[in-house]
């Protein structure tokens, strides 16, 4: 820790240096193009044609789908929910 901290202390002070030069929001949407190179980088790295609103929407459908699967489990083992069987674990 007495190399890390000291570390990150710097890494923090040169962040606030650079943060006024940082453009608002968070991601490539807020450049030109944004959505376009988006798009193109979603394709390069999955091969997959379909719009990255879809795709957030299908990880919201499987985190979902996991949700239920780990409350069926968590009443197969007698809590009832998964909060409960986390301390359990």
């Amino acid at each position: 820790m007495e190399h890390v901290n000291p570390a990150l202390a710097r890494f923090a002070i040169a962040l606030e240096e650079i943060q006024p030069f940082a453009r608002p929001g968070d991601g490539i949407c807020w450049l030109p193009d944004g959505a376009e190179v988006y798009e193109f980088l979603i394709l390069t790295y999955t091969s997959l044609d379909d719009d990255a609103r879809a795709i957030h929407e299908y990880g919201l459908a499987r985190i979902e789908a996991i949700r239920e699967e780990m409350t069926v489990i968590a009443h197969e083992l007698g809590h009832p929910d998964v909060a409960a069987l986390r301390p359990a674990l």
